[in-house]
């Protein structure tokens, strides 16, 4: 099934002092095209792991940033500043850091595992009345954020650098899709009185998607994309399905069988054709999450008094997804059974969830993540 234009992935390393929407003006000038996004903003200050959709790739976007994160990044502890990075300026005057030890810092920082309250820097991308929180602070205006829950699965501190009166932390974070690294950083260094923010931040994993895999801007060519079909296993674990699903999926109509996974990537002679999850309000069916085949002329549709006699077998998992993407997502090991589908209909395909910095416009988010979303 060849797409009708060029789409698929690219895993990009961001270099520090340009935007993501820098990046991907670069992909749209290298590939000709305009429908490119990118899937969770990085700073200009950042850099890592930034993964690029082009063309129909970019409505998976949202489900491949929605898989936890993991940072490398550097706190400064003895002064707050207002950006909670290096760009912004400092709120008072500096605090002596040296006194603190390194059992004291560590015990701090572990009392942010788990699942907590974070109210997120106000210079993110988060919108207030409809307008951006960064864009209202650089107007001058007060901007108070609400908390929200965020996982952080790993905060450690691996090295520590005293200076004169600060002291430089390097953690590493593994967290949801959500969590503000800068905002880790301001209040670790409320909590031990000393004020902190953050100097340097790095991305180096996105579900089970590695910056080691991911390549620097220079040299791109549509021979560099990744296809969707190579992509669907860091998805969702992976359904393949036979010429007579296929039709059903190609209009949006819902299988008769049991995934036991929130969702599941749907596989066809190599090609990613949808993304289907558990029917809720039809035992034993799967519905369309996103299609993203047209019903091709030589997968014409049966008639529905022929489908009734000529149920398919059902689908088999080939492999599952990741070990961590399994435990953040999936209820139990996938499998797939033959059910009860009591009705076919066309489907109202659901919008894909949408975060920061993503989007086939690949518009600016110049503060929308010294976290990620």
């Amino acid at each position: 099934m060849t797409e009708p234009s060029v789409s698929g992935f690219l895993l990009i390393d961001k270099p520090s002092g340009v935007t993501s929407h820098t990046v991907v003006a670069q992909v749209r000038k290298a590939l000709g095209t305009r429908r490119v996004g990118h899937g969770g903003t990085l700073d200009p200050m950042a850099t890592g792991l930034l993964i690029i959709g082009v063309g129909r790739a970019t409505r998976l976007l949202g489900y491949i940033a929605g898989h936890t994160k993991q940072y490398v990044a550097t706190i400064r502890l003895g002064a707050g500043t207002t950006t909670d990075d290096a760009e912004g300026e400092l709120l008072g005057k500096w605090v002596l850091s040296t006194s603190l030890s390194t059992d004291e810092i560590s015990e701090v920082v572990s009392s942010y595992l788990g699942k907590i309250q974070q109210v997120p820097s106000a210079v993110s991308a988060i919108k207030v009345d409809g307008k951006r929180s960064y864009a209202r602070v650089r107007a001058g205006e007060s901007v108070e954020l609400s908390p929200r829950e965020v996982t952080i699965d790993q905060f450690s501190l691996t090295h520590r650098v005293d200076g004169s009166p600060w002291v430089d932390i390097d953690v590493v974070v593994d967290c949801s899709s959500g969590t503000y690294i800068r905002a880790l950083a301001r209040d670790l260094g409320r909590d031990l009185g000393v004020g902190g923010h953050l100097t340097a931040l790095r991305r180096t994993r996105i579900g089970d998607l590695s910056v080691d895999q991911a390549r620097t801007i220079e040299g791109i060519s549509s021979r560099s994309l990744i296809s969707m079909g190579e992509m669907a296993p860091h998805i969702a674990p992976v359904v393949e399905v036979d010429d007579d699903q296929v039709r059903d999926i190609s209009v949006g109509r819902r299988l008769p069988i049991t995934l036991a996974t929130k969702l599941a990537s749907m596989m066809y002679d190599h090609d990613l054709v949808a993304l289907y999850e558990p029917d809720e309000t039809v035992s034993g069916c799967a519905r369309p999450v996103a299609v993203f085949i047209d019903s091709p002329p030589s997968l014409s549709l049966q008639g529905d008094e022929e489908k009734e006699s000529t149920h398919s077998q059902p689908s088999v998992i080939l492999r599952s997804a990741p070990a961590r993407l399994a435990e953040s997502r999936l209820d139990s090991p996938t499998t797939v059974e033959s059910g009860p589908c009591e009705q076919v209909f066309l489907a109202s395909l659901v919008t894909q969830p949408q975060g920061d910095g993503i989007g086939a416009s690949g518009d600016v988010r110049s503060r929308g993540e010294a976290h990620d979303g």
